[in-house]
């Protein structure tokens, strides 16, 4: 539990993190989810019934890729 803690204060005292939150579009960028309203817009994703049933061209495979991979290292149990 100390553990957890201590980590989770470290991320607040993170510069770079305290940036990122300073606006939603930080945010979103931190979480490399940035793009994620132009691609949406540029394919046409407000018109589809089940996003689950959309394939992903290779720039939505790569904004996949590095969500998870944002996720992966923003996590403490990814460690």
């Amino acid at each position: 539990m100390r553990e957890m803690l201590i980590t989770n204060k470290e991320a607040w005292q993170n510069e770079d993190f305290t940036k990122s939150l300073s606006s939603f579009q930080s945010f979103c960028d931190m979480l490399a989810m940035g793009r994620l309203p132009d691609f949406f817009s540029a394919h046409n994703f407000q018109g589809v019934q089940d996003w689950s049933f959309q394939p992903l061209d290779a720039e939505g495979q790569t904004i996949q890729t590095n969500i998870f991979e944002r996720s992966q290292v923003l996590s403490p149990d990814s460690a």
